[in-house]
C-alpha cells in the first residue's frame, strides 16, 4: 500500500495527469476535424507538456521553501529532463 501511495503522489506532483489530458484533447480534436495524427506527434505533445509544466512549477521555485521533499523534486526534475530527449 505504501508503494501505491508513493506512486500516486509522484503521479500527481509530476503532473502526468495534465499531460495525459492534453494528449486526450489533442487526439479528440484531430479525430473531430478528421486530421491525421501520428504517434510521434502525441509523444511530442506529451513530452513538451511534462517538460513545460514541470519547468514552470518546480525549476523556478527551487530556491524557495517547498512542501515537497528533495527526493520528490529530484525525481520530477529527472522525469522532465528525460521527457526533453
Amino acid at each position: 500500500m505504501n508503494k501505491l501511495k508513493q506512486f500516486l503522489n509522484f503521479y500527481i506532483q509530476s503532473s502526468l495527469h495534465v499531460a495525459i489530458s492534453v494528449i486526450s484533447f489533442s487526439f479528440l480534436s484531430c479525430y473531430r476535424f478528421n486530421f491525421n495524427i501520428s504517434t510521434t506527434l502525441l509523444l511530442f505533445i506529451f513530452s513538451s507538456t511534462v517538460l513545460g509544466y514541470n519547468f514552470i512549477k518546480f525549476f523556478g521555485h527551487t530556491k524557495l521553501k517547498s512542501n515537497y521533499g528533495a527526493e520528490m523534486i529530484l525525481k520530477i526534475k529527472i522525469l522532465s529532463i528525460l521527457s526533453f530527449f
